[in-house]
């Protein structure tokens, strides 16, 4: 993996996280696909992941307007409390864990 695109990536998604982390989002992982494409994995504690759907969408939207179109950017909602990282991917934020 290119190391310009990972530290890309992190920057634009915390950026994008800025006043937008609910309290039910445990953790973001990033998911590579190749060098064109990666798909951003939302790990909400919840049974309904309804409520924060549009939330995740705003986050991704922002993500996306820091890449060029050529760039594949997708999302995924987990509803885990554990963020499990695919093993080709990343950790971006990680919400420390409830008593």
């Amino acid at each position: 993996m290119e190391r310009n695109l990972r530290a890309n990536i992190i920057l634009s998604t915390s950026r994008a996280l800025l006043g937008e982390v609910f309290p039910e989002l445990v953790a973001v992982a990033c998911q590579l696909h190749g060098a064109t494409g990666f798909e951003l994995v939302f790990f909400i504690d919840a049974a309904a992941v309804e409520d924060w759907v549009e939330d995740i969408s705003c986050i991704e939207t922002e993500v996306m307007a820091d890449f060029p179109a050529t760039v594949s950017i997708s999302h995924r909602i987990v509803a885990s409390a554990r963020a499990e990282v695919p093993a080709d991917g990343f950790l971006i934020f990680l919400r420390k864990p409830r008593p």
